[in-house]
């Protein structure tokens, strides 16, 4: 009985999953779930040896052999009330569950970071991911929109402040085919906001999307002398400018100081 038994259950894998706070986290009845079909049971919840974090150690599927890679993501589905709204609902009643987004690695893996957000792309999406530099003032916060004349293209993946230097770094995914829009002469700027101007050429009123103005976000645009320009590849580099007249102000690279 004991060989049928080490047998059977010598297929299912083990994996460990390391969170900050096992919070609607419980040994036993937290699933994993993927496409809410369950591929997976949470037995054992324990603190970590350092008193940091919370290792949970959870039963797989003999199925979930060909999911589990190097960039197999994993998050926690609880209500949450977000920029985008609520979400997780469903989970008052039927509790917190554990979701799985399978990797494209080939290498396989048996721990994993718990995620605290959801992600903003699926692993494989086709897109573009990008870069941005800007300022602590003029930053992104992720899930923040990615917008094209009002038209929502993409969103922030990641942001992270270096104290060094001072200033925020931004992670973009371009969703295809807008990601054919991103190309050298590509400029970025703050779209978050109504900016209303009033000068000798009468009143001007600018807009992005409503989720923009509610929400914040960036946009991004060419001036009208330049071309699209060649297109960039993975992780290429942009600045984020607070507003549209400075980004279309520093294209002027040719100029001549006077008194």
């Amino acid at each position: 009985l004991w060989l049928v038994y080490d047998n059977v259950t010598s297929n299912d894998p083990l994996i460990t999953l390391e969170i900050e706070d096992a919070e609607g986290i419980e040994a036993g009845t937290t699933l994993i779930k993927l496409r809410n079909v369950e591929v997976g049971v949470v037995q054992q919840v324990n603190l970590s040896e350092d008193l940091s974090h919370t290792l949970i150690t959870a039963r797989m599927s003999p199925d979930a052999n060909r999911m589990l890679s190097t960039d197999t993501r994993f998050w926690v589905v609880k209500p949450r009330i977000g920029r985008d709204g609520i979400s997780g609902l469903g989970t008052v009643l039927s509790g917190a569950y554990i979701q799985l987004q399978p990797g494209t690695d080939t290498e396989t893996a048996r721990s994993f970071t718990v995620l605290p957000q959801p992600p903003v792309s699926e692993n494989g999406a086709e897109g573009l991911h990008i870069r941005l530099v800007s300022d602590l003032g003029n930053s992104l916060r992720v899930g923040d929109p990615v917008s094209y004349q009002s038209f929502t293209v993409g969103r922030v993946e990641e942001a992270e402040f270096d104290t060094a230097t001072g200033q925020m770094y931004h992670r973009l995914f371009i969703e295809s085919p807008y990601d054919d829009l991103i190309t050298e002469n590509t400029r970025f700027w703050n779209a978050s906001g109504v900016d209303i101007r009033l000068d000798s050429q009468g009143v001007r009123l600018s807009m992005e999307s409503l989720e923009s103005v509610l929400i914040g976000g960036a946009t991004f645009g060419y001036l009208q002398s330049d071309s699209k320009g060649p297109q960039v590849v993975e992780d290429f580099s942009f600045n984020l400018y607070p507003d549209e007249e400075q980004a279309l102000q520093d294209s002027y690279s040719q100029y001549l100081e006077y008194v």
